[in-house]
């Protein structure tokens, strides 16, 4: 009982000393808090504002071709051959956006360079121009996002940027360009299809094949009329992207930045407090203990 009223005690001072030593430096961090709190308010103020465009998809290009198709798709299927797009929209869309390729010649043909820089000039540099289609890629894709509701399909699809009218101008454009990629994979697979099956007719000797093929051929054809029907291809738009109140920013989160950097320097403070104190302690009792045995010697 006595050992642990002991080691009660001694950690109750162990604590007195440590409230001891920040009290004793409470200036000092108080001064530190401020400072850098006060750094990160003025840091967040001169932040441009962040805003989003958004629109909502609604995929259509894998009903659209099963219902043309219809009862043919079966006949395909007992042959080896899936004449369905086939995949998710979703999917597609994803792919497309994390290719380089596209978004540099997105931004190029529509020259928006000089609207995404900061600096036009950046972009004749021969350090950008070295890296063009990386850094063009960058000036664009993480302020992009996909996602897809899980029981309905829809599919929202939002881009961020500090001037909202930018931000729904490369919203529709990225909209017409996706769907245009989409549009020209699936005719180019209609198309090699329509050759291969009017290859399998000529070859065929059985008319009912023959009569069977020429009707898949026939609904082929139907889906490339479907396919450039409608002004998007693989999905339709449910909802226009938005053009964004003035008072209606997703960033930057300046609450949570001043909050972060009032926690973060404080902890700082009272460990570099505590630090230094116990530090210069040892120190000092190993000049102490260098004196000592020098007297004794």
């Amino acid at each position: 009982m006595d050992k642990d009223n002991r080691q009660i005690y001694e950690d109750e001072i162990d604590l007195l000393e440590l409230a001891a030593i920040v009290w004793k430096r409470k200036l000092y961090i108080i001064g530190f808090v401020f400072l850098v709190s006060l750094a990160a308010v003025v840091y967040s103020l001169s932040l441009d504002n962040v805003y989003e465009s958004r629109t909502v998809l609604k995929p259509t290009a894998q009903t659209s071709a099963q219902s043309s198709l219809g009862g043919l798709s079966t006949l395909a299927g007992f042959a080896g051959i899936n004449i369905n797009s086939g995949g998710s929209v979703y999917a597609d869309i994803n792919v497309i956006l994390s290719n380089k390729d596209f978004l540099a010649d997105f931004i190029k043909e529509n020259n928006l360079a000089p609207k995404l820089l900061k600096d036009p000039a950046i972009a004749e540099t021969a350090e950008f121009k070295q890296n063009e289609k990386f850094n063009l890629f960058q000036l664009i894709y993480n302020d992009l996002k996909l996602a897809e509701d899980k029981n309905t399909q829809y599919i929202t699809f939002s881009y961020n940027n500090t001037d909202p009218a930018l931000a729904k101008e490369i919203l529709t454009l990225l909209l017409k360009d996706i769907s245009g990629v989409l549009r020209t994979k699936q005719l180019e697979n209609l198309d090699k299809r329509i050759e291969n099956y009017k290859l399998e007719i000529d070859r065929a000797a059985d008319l009912t094949l023959k009569a069977k093929l020429s009707e898949l051929v026939a609904s082929l054809i139907q889906s490339k009329v479907l396919a450039n029907a409608d002004e998007y291809y693989g999905f339709s738009i449910m909802t226009e992207p938005s053009l964004s109140d003035p008072l209606d920013k997703v960033g930057p989160k300046r609450a949570q930045m001043c909050l972060a950097a009032f926690f973060v320097s404080l902890f700082l403070a009272v460990f570099s407090t505590l630090v230094l104190h116990f530090s210069g302690n040892n120190l000092k009792k190993r000049k102490k203990a260098y004196i000592l045995s020098k007297n004794i010697q």
